[in-house]
């Protein structure tokens, strides 16, 4: 029985190492997942951006030429 006691220990502390492992490239996957969102949001923000420069752009030379007409 002692070496049927042993076996389960063992057989025990393996499950747990590769449940463990399990859970270190899940979270591994995991922060991939989010950098890639991550780096979506950020080019998403930065299209946006961009957008909303170009249209403040274009409202202030809209502006200056009303200025013209009216200067």
């Amino acid at each position: 029985d002692d070496g049927t006691a042993h076996d389960d220990g063992k057989e025990s502390r393996d499950l747990e190492a590769q449940r463990e492992a399990a859970e270190r490239r899940g979270d591994v996957e995991l922060a991939a997942v989010r950098h890639e969102l991550a780096d979506r949001v950020d080019e998403n923000l930065d299209e946006l951006a961009q957008e909303l420069v170009e249209d403040e752009k274009n409202q202030i030379d809209i502006l200056s030429r009303i200025g013209e007409v009216e200067g």
